[in-house]
């Protein structure tokens, strides 16, 4: 099936659903939906960040930030859990991967985006290859060096990682 075209939960701002939608009909910017994120933390102890990639099929918002090591959306009938092994699978080609659940809850972005987000995390090497459809590139960086480009160069990282970063941060394993 065509990545596009599975269900997607519709949330109320409590985060019950009241609808679904195929995955292509989604307005990250209007529908309130379950978002996953998942922070790869190095042997370095250090945060493996994304470059999020422009897509014309299914567009992202926050394009040329740096934002999770992987996001994804929750398919309709699927557990946070196995959204984020799916995800690990489909876009870092990581097939044995056991993420460990950080937070989960109804999350506003400074620029007025409300999602259910599911935030996990899972240690391991930087991955070999991944996909570059879904990431741009992917970065190693350093709360030192995080901090001080959120400090910077702010416009830099998306506001769903600024987010995190600063409600989570302190529960990442760095």
């Amino acid at each position: 099936m065509e990545h596009g075209t599975y269900q997607v939960d519709v949330l109320d701002g409590k985060g019950s659903v009241i609808g679904s939608k195929a995955r292509r009909d989604i307005n990250k910017e209007a529908d309130i939906y379950h978002a996953i994120y998942v922070f790869i933390i190095t042997p370095e102890r250090e945060l493996l960040l994304s470059v999020i990639p422009p897509r014309e099929d299914l567009p992202n918002l926050y394009v040329r930030q740096y934002g999770a090591t992987m996001a994804t959306i929750r398919r309709s009938g699927e557990t946070a859990h196995d959204a984020a092994v799916r995800g690990i699978s489909r876009e870092l080609f990581i097939d044995d991967a056991e993420p460990v659940l950080v937070s989960q809850g109804m999350e506003q972005t400074d620029d007025g985006r409300r999602v259910l987000a599911s935030v996990f995390y899972m240690e391991g090497p930087v991955p070999d290859s991944y996909s570059v459809i879904d990431i741009g590139q992917l970065e190693s960086m350093s709360r030192a060096k995080l901090d001080g480009l959120l400090s910077v160069r702010p416009e830099r990282v998306s506001p769903t990682l600024r987010l995190l970063w600063k409600k989570y941060s302190s529960k990442l394993p760095l």
